[in-house]
């Protein structure tokens, strides 16, 4: 569903995830939105191995959620 139409059906809340990026150090956001935040999530782990920002937008705004760690990263 494209932004203007989910802005019509009002159809909120909805989810998004973000990944982290180290050689940045900033969100990186990730493709589409969800209805649920485990399928946000479970997309986001499909990704692999990393740190994810889930984000709830509703009719107020976004509002950043749970930050959580996917399989196993190297440490520095």
């Amino acid at each position: 569903m494209k932004p203007h139409e989910r802005r019509a059906a009002g159809a909120y809340p909805y989810f998004k995830y973000a990944r982290w990026d180290e050689r940045l150090a900033c969100w990186r956001e990730g493709s589409g939105a969800f209805d649920s935040m485990e399928a946000a999530k479970a997309d986001a782990v499909k990704l692999g191995p990393g740190r994810y920002r889930l984000s709830i937008i509703d009719d107020n705004g976004l509002r950043d959620g749970e930050i959580f760690n996917a399989g196993v990263q190297s440490l520095r």
